[in-house]
């Protein structure tokens, strides 16, 4: 068998379902192609319970293989974590915020990132129990 290629998206992932949310809240069939960034610098993964085994290993073996990728950010939002993995001289390094921790700096878009800032919305009643 191959070996996986992986596609990027932007968005979420419902062209898994055979469509995708339009900017006029309609539906509207997309391909696959329409949505695939060729070259890109950040790749953000929002872990669940179901994907988060496969996000960190096969998905995340992937993307560091994408020439251009900087940075990868996965959202833990059942730990209210943060890691930002980027590469750095050809090697990854791993660097993590939680709770009220520090913001990160995402270099690869200019901007950062606090978990207080990201989990905003979300109220601890959402949290799952541990």
């Amino acid at each position: 068998m191959p070996p996986r290629r992986p596609m990027v998206f932007m968005g979420c992932d419902s062209w898994r379902m055979g469509s995708a949310q339009d900017a006029t809240g309609g539906r509207a069939r997309r391909s696959r192609a329409e949505l695939a960034i060729e070259h890109p610098r950040l790749v953000v993964e929002v872990l669940s319970g179901s994907t988060a085994a496969c996000d960190r290993s096969i998905e995340f073996v992937a993307y560091r293989k994408l020439a251009d990728l900087r940075e990868c950010l996965l959202v833990d939002v059942d730990q209210r974590r943060l890691e930002l993995h980027r590469r750095e001289a050809g090697h990854w390094i791993l660097l993590e915020s939680e709770g009220d921790g520090p913001a990160l700096r995402l270099e690869s878009v200019d901007m950062t990132l606090s978990p207080a800032e990201a989990f905003e919305d979300l109220n601890e009643e959402a949290r799952p129990e541990r």
